[in-house]
């Protein structure tokens, strides 16, 4: 009988892994006799982003940035010119101090 929390028997996961390790099978040229490393390697990646996915989940961080963070306008107006060499070391000194505080 399958364990439902195994996330190797569920139907979407396993479907996600062919897929996956059809894709690298085919970015690999389509070698013959190899297909347990495909599977497996495919099998490694899905495995490792549910793992990520847990974690981010645990430690209730939230992947994407807030609306207010997304809605900052980028640091100082660049516009068709290239900073100077004074304007770049401010710039890069704000975010700096923005950063560590």
């Amino acid at each position: 009988m399958p364990d439902p929390n195994d996330p190797q028997d569920l139907a979407e996961f396993q479907h996600a892994v062919r897929d996956t390790a059809y894709f690298l099978w085919e970015q690999a040229g389509r070698p013959e006799g190899r297909p347990d490393e495909f599977w497996f390697q495919a099998l490694e990646i899905h495995l490792r982003s549910r793992a990520y996915s847990h974690w981010l989940r645990e430690q209730k961080v939230d992947p994407e940035p807030r609306a207010e963070e997304r809605s900052k306008e980028p640091y100082g107006a660049i516009e068709d010119g290239a900073l100077d060499d004074d304007e770049a070391m401010r710039m890069a000194e704000s975010i700096e101090e923005e950063r560590d505080a």
